[in-house]
């Protein structure tokens, strides 16, 4: 039986890249491999796993670009410290606004995406031909 493609849907878990037909995502996979080297293939074969799907989620390149960068918060817990005194303040999405404080005011969590450093995870097999 040929090994299951590696699959993306925007419309399917978030659009995170997996084994099709299964539950078992990609970065999870790799970062099992990192963390636990060879011993997590004994996992992932109980899950249903065969090796040379193992083999393609740790050879698995990621795509350059698929969708826009996009970071969604849905919930942040801050601390306000204002000319009336300080409080701690849930803060939920899409206004990140935070309740009217004593004296009147209000605050507002300004929120932009901007790319951090990026530093590629090692190869993680070497020799495998895609």
């Amino acid at each position: 039986m040929p090994p299951r493609p590696i699959v993306r849907d925007p419309d399917v878990y978030d659009g995170r890249w997996h084994i099709d037909g299964t539950l078992i995502f990609v970065p999870d996979v790799q970062a099992d491999y990192r963390s636990r080297g060879e011993a997590m293939r004994a996992s992932y074969r109980r899950m249903g796993l065969s090796d040379p799907e193992i083999d393609a989620a740790l050879a698995f390149t990621f795509p350059p670009v698929v969708d826009a960068p996009s970071i969604e918060v849905k919930f942040v817990s801050v601390i306000v410290r204002c000319v009336c005194g300080q409080r701690r303040q849930a803060m939920a999405g899409p206004d990140m606004e935070t309740d009217v404080c004593p004296c009147g005011r209000t605050w507002r969590l300004p929120i932009a995406i901007e790319p951090g450093r990026h530093e590629p995870p090692p190869r993680l097999l070497t020799g495998v031909v895609e």
